[in-house]
């Protein structure tokens, strides 16, 4: 775990404008570039303020932290390029968009943006919201919570969500995590032991 931090770009007043922010940067990181040179990394100083909030899902206004932007844009910009192409060059794109998503999830924050429900776009095969999860993503993404879990305790109280009354642990908001957790009709998690049980579990179902 190095660079635990909440790099700047991510804050905001409200979902709306850091969204318009990172349109270009998802653009950019679409096409593979690598995240050090898109994006300015530098850590916001409110990084480890219990009272900065961290947004889990888009739409969603308050200063804070919001994280459900950066992936699913990356990937829109992915697919938009992606669906221009023929069969075979299509499939070399998927392959250097599981590049792209192991790059983002190397940064601890990049885990953080991974986390809310928005960012499964990037765990699916194909095109369908119904489309079983990429094995290989969810192995990378799993083992990536996995690296950050202390940092991620870190920030426990800080998660908020639709129809969560006040910030609180990441899986009282809808998460990548919970989503797989159903899938397999899994309980959702109730304290962080149970968590890294889940994220334990899943990686075990999937070897």
């Amino acid at each position: 775990m190095t660079g635990s931090h909440l790099p700047a770009f991510l804050r905001g007043q409200d979902s709306e404008r850091v969204d318009h922010s990172l349109a270009r940067p998802a653009a950019a990181l679409a096409t593979g570039q690598p995240v050090t040179q898109v994006l300015d990394l530098r850590p916001d100083p409110d990084t480890t303020r219990g009272a900065v909030p961290l947004y889990l899902a888009r739409t969603m206004s308050g200063d804070g932290f919001h994280l459900s932007h950066l992936l699913p844009l990356t990937y829109d910009a992915w697919m938009h390029h992606a669906l221009t192409l023929d069969d075979a060059h299509f499939n070399q794109a998927v392959q250097a968009a599981t590049g792209i998503y192991a790059d983002l999830l190397s940064h601890p924050w990049g885990v953080l943006c991974a986390l809310p429900y928005s960012s499964v776009v990037w765990l699916r095969l194909g095109h369908s919201p119904d489309d079983t999860p990429d094995p290989g993503r969810t192995t990378l993404l799993l083992r990536a919570v996995q690296r950050e879990s202390a940092w991620l305790r870190t920030l426990d109280g800080r998660f908020a969500g639709p129809l969560v009354e006040q910030p609180g642990p990441p899986w009282a908001v809808h998460t990548t995590i919970t989503f797989l957790a159903a899938r397999h009709g899994w309980p959702r998690p109730t304290s962080w032991r149970s968590w890294d049980d889940t994220v334990a579990g899943l990686l075990e179902h999937l070897r």
